[in-house]
């Protein structure tokens, strides 16, 4: 049975070329290199052989697993606790972290991690980050500040040396933990909206015609075809 053939991307220059078997394949999941599916072949472009990302079409399995990697709690649900802990410490390792990154968390991962005497837990997008030395109520994801330009303006005008790693780093929001905020938000207002539409429904023999048409607008801006 001959091999299939697959689609590989020139990391030089990007063209796209097509393969049966590459040499040199390296790169598995959470290898300290961070490579990740490559291998040499022959580049019609560059005229010699480069490194290229081996594609598996019809698979986004790498990136289901950076999403859990990053916190994402509705990708594969049904995978064990444990084995998405380990994926999220093999993302994480020998990838040189910013120190200066402000996290999100919830505040009952923080109280479990207290109660049980732990000295880190996971931030919202998966990240280990130390319990606070003192407990403070907290706030809601509707009460977080939000970042603005200005604020990012003051944030990013000076780089700091973190002396462990010998790197400069820009302060800042983690961008993963505010995309787990917003989601989460998201699906806030999204079951507080479920909630009113029902109402609408049940009221809507007592709906009168002016507010029958903007309804009817309304809903055929949202549906594909606008609802025919």
């Amino acid at each position: 049975m001959s091999e299939p053939v697959m689609k590989a991307l020139c990391c030089v220059c990007g063209n796209l070329r097509t393969y049966r078997r590459a040499r040199n394949c390296r790169g598995n999941w959470g290898d300290r290199s961070w490579e990740r599916s490559l291998g040499d072949l022959k580049c019609s472009e560059c005229g010699s052989i480069t490194t290229h990302a081996l594609l598996d079409d019809g698979s986004d399995f790498d990136e289901k697993r950076q999403r859990i990697a990053l916190g994402d709690q509705d990708i594969l649900p049904s995978w064990d606790p444990q084995w998405r802990k380990t994926i999220r410490t093999d993302y994480r390792r020998g990838l040189p972290r910013n120190p200066l990154t402000q996290h999100l968390w919830w505040k009952a991962d923080e109280d479990a991690a207290r109660e049980a005497g732990q000295k880190q837990f996971q931030a919202m997008c998966g990240e280990l980050v130390n319990v606070p030395e003192q407990r403070s109520e907290g706030t809601t994801p509707r009460a977080q500040r939000m970042p603005s330009q200005a604020k990012d303006i003051n944030l990013y005008e000076e780089e700091f040396q973190d002396p462990h790693t010998g790197l400069w780093w820009r302060d800042g929001d983690c961008v993963d933990c505010l995309r787990h905020r917003h989601a989460w938000l998201l699906r806030d207002r999204r079951k507080k909206l479920s909630a009113l539409l029902i109402q609408v429904v049940a009221k809507i023999d007592d709906v009168d015609a002016t507010m029958v048409e903007k309804l009817n607008e309304l809903v055929a801006s949202v549906l594909p075809g606008g609802g025919s």
